[in-house]
C-alpha cells in the first residue's frame, strides 16, 4: 500500500502520530485533523484508543449474538432434508452460510480487539477481515439477484400459462458456486495492492479493514469499476425486477407460487433497505461525519443478518423444520426408551394381587416402567422387596392373600401362565433352557404358597 503510506506519511509529519495501524501504516486521529487536511486523510482518521474500544465492545456482543441465533435457524434448514431438498430452500442454504459465517468471524475480531486494547493481528489478519466482510456482502447482493431473476422466469411462466420447470439441486448449487466465485474474486482486489504498486485498489484501516480510496486514481476505480462488481449490478437488477413484476402485475392468485414470490421478494427488500444505508454510511460518508454515524452503518448492516434469518421462519415448510429439528432430540430419546422398554413393562400399572395400599406399590416397582433396563442387583433387591411385603400382608391378613404361584414352567404352556410369572421371565432374564434367576423366582413362589 505504497499510495496510501505516503498519503499518510505527507499529512502526518507535522501532527505527532506515533502509532501504526496493522498494514504499517502511520494512524491519523481526529484530534489530529486541520482545515489544510484532505478527504482521504479524514477517510482514515481514528477516534480515541477509549472510543474504538467501547465500539468493539458493543459490536463484539451484539455480533455473536446475531450469528448464534442465525445458527440456531440455519441448523434445521440445512440439515432437514425434506427441507433442503427443494431448488428455492437451496439457495436460501446458500443466503444463509455467509450471514452465518461472516457474523461470527466478524464478532470474534471485534472480541479480539476489545481484549487486546486496539487491532488484534497483524497485516494477514486485516486482510482477511476484508475478504471475508467483502465476501459477506458480495455473495448476498448477487443471490439475491440470481433468486429474484428465477422468481421473475417463473412468474412470466405463470402468466403465460407456461409450464414452469424449476431448476434441479445440482443446477442451484453449481449457479451459487459460480457466485461464490466470482464474489471471492472480487474480495480478493483488496490484498492485490499490498504486492503490486500499480494496482488501484487497497485496503484501508478504520474501525475495521475494508477497501477504500487512498487517491484520487484509486476512487475512481472505486467507484466506476469496484462498486459495481461488488453490489451496484445486482441492485439495480432487483429493484428493475421488482418494478417490472409491479408494473406487469405478474404475481399470480393466492397460493404456493405467490406465498414463494412474495416470500423470497421479501428477502431482497429487506437486504436492500438494510445494506444501501450501510454501504452509505460505511463507505462514502466517514469522510465527513462522526466515527459512530459509521459504527451505526456497520450495525445496521448486521442487523440485516438478524432480520433475514427471521423473516426465512415464515416459510411454512422452514417454520415447521425449525420446529421439528428442534423436537427432535427428545422425540428420539422417547422412541429409544419404548423400543428399549422390557416386554413386561405393562406390570408397573398392574396392582399386586392382595396389596390394597397404594403407597406401597409407589415403593415396590419390580418390573416398572424405568429409563433403562433393571440390572441384576436391582432385580434381585425387588423380589426380596415382594417377599419382604407378602409376608406382612400373609401375617395381618393371612386368608385374603390368593395363592399365586411364580414357578418357572413350560414355555410352550404361554397361555395358561400367570402374567405374572411371565413378567419375571422376561424382566430376570429367564427365557427356555435358561433358569440362571429361577431360584429366585421359585422361592419366592413357594413363600407365596406357604
Amino acid at each position: 500500500m505504497t499510495s496510501s503510506t505516503a498519503t499518510v506519511d505527507n499529512t502526518t509529519e507535522g501532527l505527532g502520530s506515533e502509532d501504526f495501524g496493522p498494514l504499517g501504516d502511520p494512524l491519523v486521529r481526529e484530534s489530529e485533523l486541520t482545515e489544510n487536511s484532505t478527504y482521504y486523510e479524514a477517510l482514515v482518521a481514528l477516534p480515541s484508543d477509549e472510543t474504538m474500544n467501547q465500539m468493539w465492545l458493543i459490536w463484539s456482543v451484539l455480533l455473536l449474538a446475531i450469528g448464534i441465533y442465525s445458527a440456531i435457524i440455519f441448523l434445521p434448514v440445512a440439515f432437514t432434508k425434506k427441507v433442503r431438498t427443494k431448488p428455492f430452500n437451496l439457495y436460501l442454504i446458500f443466503l444463509m452460510i455467509p450471514d452465518t459465517t461472516g457474523t461470527l468471524l466478524c464478532g470474534a475480531n471485534c472480541l479480539a480487539n476489545y481484549l487486546a486494547g486496539e487491532f488484534a493481528g497483524g497485516a494477514a489478519t486485516c486482510y482477511f477481515q476484508s475478504f471475508y466482510l467483502i465476501s459477506w456482502i458480495s455473495i448476498n447482493a448477487w443471490l439475491n439477484a440470481l433468486i429474484t431473476r428465477k422468481l421473475l422466469a417463473m412468474l412470466q411462466s405463470s402468466n403465460h400459462f407456461i409450464r414452469y420447470q424449476p431448476p434441479t439441486l445440482l443446477q442451484v448449487t453449481k449457479e451459487c458456486l459460480l457466485v461464490y466465485l466470482w464474489c471471492f474474486f472480487v474480495a480478493s482486489w483488496g490484498i492485490y495492492g499490498a504486492a503490486w504498486e500499480w494496482w488501484p485498489h487497497h485496503t484501508i484501516f478504520r474501525l475495521a479493514c475494508i477497501p477504500g480510496p487512498v487517491d484520487d486514481t484509486s476512487m475512481v476505480f472505486f467507484y466506476v469499476v469496484y462498486f459495481p462488481c461488488l453490489v451496484g449490478i445486482p441492485f439495480c437488477y432487483v429493484l428493475y425486477a421488482s418494478f417490472r413484476i409491479w408494473r406487469e402485475g405478474l404475481l399470480p392468485p393466492p397460493g404456493r407460487r405467490r406465498t414463494l414470490a412474495i416470500y423470497f421478494f421479501r428477502l431482497a427488500f429487506v437486504f436492500i433497505v438494510m445494506w444501501v444505508p450501510s454501504i452509505i454510511l460505511m463507505f462514502v460518508t466517514p469522510a465527513f461525519t462522526n466515527p459512530w454515524v459509521e459504527h451505526v452503518g456497520g450495525t445496521w448492516s448486521h442487523l440485516q443478518v438478524f432480520v433475514s434469518s427471521s423473516v426465512s421462519l415464515m416459510k411454512p415448510d422452514i417454520w415447521e423444520a425449525f420446529i421439528d429439528f428442534y423436537t427432535k432430540c427428545t422425540l428420539l430419546r422417547k422412541e429409544e426408551v419404548d423400543q428399549d422398554m422390557p416386554p413386561s413393562s405393562w406390570i408397573s400399572t398392574v396392582p399386586i394381587p392382595g396389596f390394597s395400599d397404594a403407597s406401597t406399590h409407589s415403593h415396590v416397582r419390580p418390573f416398572g416402567v424405568t429409563k433403562k433396563p433393571l440390572t441384576l442387583e436391582e432385580e434381585i433387591h425387588s423380589l426380596e422387596l415382594i417377599k419382604f411385603q407378602l409376608e406382612s400382608e400373609s401375617k395381618r391378613k393371612p386368608s385374603s392373600i390368593p395363592m399365586m404361584d411364580y414357578r418357572v414352567g413350560n414355555d410352550e404352556e404361554e397361555d395358561d401362565e400367570d402374567p405374572y410369572k411371565e413378567a419375571c421371565r422376561a424382566d430376570c432374564g429367564v427365557n427356555k433352557g435358561n433358569n440362571d434367576h429361577a431360584s429366585d423366582i421359585e422361592s419366592l413362589g413357594s413363600f407365596a404358597n406357604e
